[in-house]
């Protein structure tokens, strides 16, 4: 009967340590999962300025690549770092939560779009992160490539029909006008069929403006 009592009790005991140990298995594989995170995401142009990436087939907006993505731990320390692909993504793998990441190496006046919520928004180029993520997103805007003026000039093209021969070479072939200019305010010409020609298309060349 002691006999009995005595194995009873080993193995009870036993089974107690096999659970014991199967839990703590598990807890270490959950533990180390969810410090070995993955982040990433995506940078993008924000024209609009929602802070949201606009993606459909009347308005979409680029992703950016060449943006310098870094990672830092808890101690404020480089842990690492990558810059955004062709397509405008990046990602970080194997790193220990909690973690910072930081966009730098934008082009000179760029600037952070406003911050939203949604998983294809813009959450700011300092962000905290203490579990996995897949949409650490950076939405920026250029300056130039809005206008500051509130009335900017736009400039045309013109034809003139069955003008005299003699008076060709000084036909208008350009004009300027403020976007303002309603019925018939005159539009000064900026050029002359003598000097450029015919035009037949006009488009804007921001590296001679």
């Amino acid at each position: 009967m002691k006999n009995k009592i005595s194995h009873s009790f080993y193995y009870n005991q036993s089974s107690k340590f096999f659970i014991k140990l199967i839990l703590a298995y598990f807890l270490i594989c959950f533990f180390n999962f969810n410090l070995k995170a993955q982040i990433s995401g995506y940078v993008f142009r924000d024209f609009n300025e929602n802070g949201v990436k606009d993606s459909s087939s009347t308005f979409l907006e680029v992703r950016l690549p060449g943006v310098i993505v870094n990672a830092y731990n808890s101690s404020n320390v480089l842990v690492g770092t990558t810059t955004t692909s062709p397509v405008g993504t990046y990602s970080f793998t194997g790193l220990t939560l909690p973690l910072r990441i930081e966009f730098t190496g934008l082009i000179s006046g760029d600037y952070s779009s406003p911050v939203s919520t949604t998983s294809t928004s813009n959450k700011s180029s300092v962000q905290f992160y203490s579990a996995s993520s897949t949409d650490a997103n950076f939405g920026v805007n250029y300056p130039d490539h809005y206008i500051s003026k509130i009335d900017p000039d736009y400039v045309v093209s013109q034809f003139e029909a069955n003008r005299p021969s003699a008076s060709i070479p000084d036909a208008n072939a350009m004009l300027i006008q403020s976007y303002s200019a309603r019925g018939k305010d005159f539009a000064p010409s900026i050029a002359s069929t003598a000097e450029i020609g015919g035009t037949w298309g006009i488009t804007y060349d921001r590296k001679e403006d």
